[in-house]
């Protein structure tokens, strides 16, 4: 019998969700950021990205077209936020789309001044890149002879991007999106909460 005990501390932690919202709202929220996608101006012209999106360039959140999905995302996040024991009532601060197409990325990044973010995939063609997600501590000297990787050594983990799915995480966790292969659009809607 085991004379000690593994403590495990400040975990990192990624809700999940698949198929949040009906076939036909998706559709419908893919066909409206493609027409936007024609008509307004790429955002984020600080960023070392080639992925075009939305953001400071058009009022996401002023749209109705775009009023159910965001609810659905708050309703979530709500959801998650009682898994750290939270009942604050966290409002949306922030949205935006992204359309990437073959070898668009996105680099390490974070979220600042919002606690809780989200990626909703409305669109995503076969090639499309893969959001990585690091550990948020620097590891100085990390540990040697690891024999294989366990939820103590890993230091990034991967989603491959699936229509329909919502991802939610603390903003200040680093995230990028790998370059894709994809010709189609690869489309997703960004959140902040705070």
């Amino acid at each position: 019998m085991a004379d000690f005990v593994i403590d495990t501390w400040f975990p990192s932690s990624i809700y999940k969700a698949c198929d949040i919202v009906s076939a036909q709202e998706n559709q419908r929220v893919l066909a409206k950021v493609l027409e936007l996608e024609k008509t307004i101006e790429p955002g984020g012209k600080a960023w070392k990205s080639n992925t075009f999106n939305s953001r400071h360039t058009y009022d996401f959140l002023a749209d109705e077209d775009f009023k159910p999905i965001t609810q659905e995302v708050t309703r979530r996040v709500a959801e998650y936020a009682k898994a750290f024991n939270s009942t604050y009532p966290y409002q949306c601060t922030s949205a935006w789309f992204n359309v990437a197409r073959e070898h668009a990325y996105q680099e390490f990044h974070i979220h600042p001044n919002s606690v809780f973010s989200a990626i909703y995939y409305a669109s995503c063609p076969a090639g499309s890149g893969d959001v990585i997600f690091e550990k948020d501590a620097v590891d100085m000297l990390p540990v040697k002879g690891v024999q294989s990787l366990n939820a103590l050594t890993y230091t990034t983990c991967s989603y491959k991007p699936v229509q329909g799915m919502l991802l939610i995480f603390r903003s200040s966790l680093r995230h990028m999106v790998k370059a894709g292969s994809n010709t189609d659009a690869r489309v997703s809607l960004s959140f902040n909460f705070a």
